[in-house]
């Protein structure tokens, strides 16, 4: 049995930062930024490299304390190369080359389990000359709470006053009466209510609001699953069948395939032979509700090993896009990402285009 530092269930949650006061009702920026995501963060690193005025609301206290996404592709690591030192504080606490490009199909772990197929991905194994054939950086996996600190971190060396933590975008409103600008109302953690003009919106919270208060219709399927995700610390990697595997799929025809059986990944901390990693390893386990849900944990993995139980999620999984991805002067996400997905989301390239409007 997992030993649970905490038996509530977070939606989400976030590492406390430093937080900025209530903006005044004057406060007038050329861009506003909601969400203080990867997304969020990076579009604030770019859009102050080009020296381009913003100000960025977040309504938690801090970053994110659930690993969320994983994955960052190859086009968002050459964007990364060009925040100016983002790159190589990812590459220095990202998975080593013999975990990240690998994933297999496993009955279970433990004496009974079984390997079906494994292969390589995401620019491992056979797929290394390839990726290195189109672009000079390569994928990474780092999990979201590992990620965030540093793009906050490179965020306020450029513009400390950017960032405002733990303050609620609650409406925009784009007025044409003065010149087509977006006025945006925020809630700080106090209470305090307050208005806020931008010329511009970059709306960084994964469909989670913006778009349904512009009126952007979803295109797809809401609801299709809810997806259960536990992220624990176990001593795994010792008994593991096999260690170079950074996503393990369980799959059973009992249990209605890999998704609803769950699938098993680790999250680090990296390197392996670093004091924090000797300390305490992380991985997440996920999986589909089912009947078997209670056990389903402990007879996939549990067989290894201890596990002391960090925190869990239940949430819905949407196969949606927005039917547009700006509207008026504000840029919005299209993509809802689901609760479980191991890639990130692609940060955003409004900075060029933003730079000439303004």
């Amino acid at each position: 049995m997992c030993k649970g530092e905490s038996n509530r269930v977070h939606n989400s949650g976030r590492k406390t930062a430093k937080m900025a006061g209530p903006p005044e009702a004057t406060d007038r920026h050329p861009v506003v930024i909601i969400g203080g995501g990867p997304v969020g963060l990076s579009a604030s690193i770019l859009l102050s490299l080009r020296g381009i005025p913003h100000a960025l609301f977040e309504r938690h206290r801090g970053t994110s304390i659930h690993p969320k996404a994983c994955g960052i592709n190859q086009r968002t690591t050459e964007i990364f190369r060009a925040m100016g030192g983002g790159l190589a504080a990812v590459r220095a606490a990202a998975a080593p080359d013999d975990v990240k490009g690998r994933t297999a199909w496993w009955t279970a772990l433990g004496p009974g389990g079984r390997e079906i197929f494994p292969r390589d991905a995401w620019g491992g194994g056979a797929y290394a000359d390839e990726y290195a054939a189109h672009g000079p950086t390569r994928y990474e996996v780092m999990p979201q709470n590992r990620l965030e600190p540093l793009l906050v971190r490179r965020a306020r060396e450029l513009n400390p006053a950017a960032l405002r933590f733990g303050v609620e975008v609650t409406d925009l409103v784009v007025d044409e009466a003065d010149g087509g600008g977006v006025r945006v109302k925020v809630r700080s953690s106090r209470g305090e209510e307050s208005e806020v003009l931008a010329r511009f919106v970059i709306a960084a919270d994964g469909g989670r609001s913006v778009t349904d208060k512009l009126g952007v219709p979803w295109i797809g399927e809401r609801d299709v699953m809810d997806m259960v995700s536990v992220h624990f610390r176990s001593p795994l990697r010792s008994r593991h069948p096999d260690p170079r595997n950074f996503i393990i799929w369980f799959t059973h025809p009992d249990q209605g395939g890999s998704v609803r059986t769950g699938y098993l990944y680790q999250i680090g901390p990296w390197p392996f032979d670093s004091p924090e990693a000797r300390d305490s390893e992380e991985w997440v386990f996920s999986c589909a509700p089912t009947a078997s849900d209670p056990s389903k944990f402990h007879r996939l993995v549990l067989p290894l090993g201890r596990c002391r139980r960090r925190r869990g999620s239940r949430q819905p999984w949407w196969a949606v896009i927005g039917q547009r991805r700006a509207r008026h002067r504000v840029f919005q996400a299209v993509h809802h990402p689901g609760p479980s997905h191991s890639t990130l989301v692609d940060v955003p390239r409004q900075g060029r285009p933003l730079r000439s409007a303004i």
